[in-house]
C-alpha cells in the first residue's frame, strides 16, 4: 500500500495486494488500535474502504499478507486533508494608470493553502520586491499601475489536497 492524502468527509480506498504460490490472506489494522474504526472496512480483495473519512483516521494502517508458512507487513500512512476552496476569487478589474490596484484572492483548506499569482501564464517577476506585493491573505497589490501591467492574471491555490486556479 502507498501513503495517502485522503479528503475529509469523502469515500476513499487503499489497496494492498500480495501474491504467492499458496492462498494469501490479507488483513488490515490501524496502528495503536489493533482493529479498524467502525466506518472503515477491509474487503476480501485487500482493499481498505473508508466510508466518510474523518480527521481521526490519520495514522498508519498495516496491511498483513499471510500464507500458511509466511507473513509480511506493509504500512500506509494516511493524512487527512481538505482540498483548497476559494473564499474570494479574483475578478475582472479596470484601473487607471498610476493608481493602485488590489487583485483579491484568498482560500481555505487543511493544510492552509499557498497562493501564487501569474500574468498570462508566466510567474510575475519579483513579487514582494518590486511594485507588486502579495498580502498575507494571498491578494496581490500594486501601488503604481503602468500600461505594461495590463493583462490576464491568474491566482492558484494549493495544498496536499490539490490545486485550483481562477483568472
Amino acid at each position: 500500500p502507498l501513503n495517502q492524502h485522503l479528503e475529509l468527509a469523502t469515500k476513499a480506498k487503499i489497496n494492498c495486494r500480495a501474491h504467492a504460490t499458496e492462498t494469501v490472506r490479507v488483513k488490515w489494522t490501524k496502528e495503536g488500535r489493533g482493529g479498524l474504526p467502525n466506518h472503515v472496512r477491509a474487503e476480501s480483495d485487500g482493499t481498505l474502504m473508508f466510508d466518510g473519512v474523518r480527521k481521526t483516521d490519520e495514522g498508519g494502517y498495516v496491511c498483513t499478507a499471510s500464507t500458511r508458512s509466511e507473513q509480511i507487513n506493509a504500512t500506509a500512512r494516511v493524512e487527512v486533508v481538505v482540498s483548497p476552496r476559494f473564499l474570494v476569487r479574483p475578478v475582472d478589474t479596470k484601473v487607471y494608470e498610476k493608481r493602485s490596484l488590489l487583485l483579491e484572492c484568498s482560500a481555505d483548506g487543511d493544510p492552509k493553502p499557498t497562493v501564487s499569482w501569474d500574468k498570462e501564464g508566466q510567474t510575475i517577476p519579483r513579487v514582494d520586491g518590486s511594485r507588486w506585493r502579495q498580502l498575507e491573505n494571498g491578494s496581490l497589490y500594486n501601488e503604481n499601475i503602468r500600461p505594461v501591467d495590463e493583462g490576464r492574471y491568474g491566482c492558484t491555490v494549493g495544498n496536499k489536497g490539490g490545486f485550483k486556479r481562477e483568472e
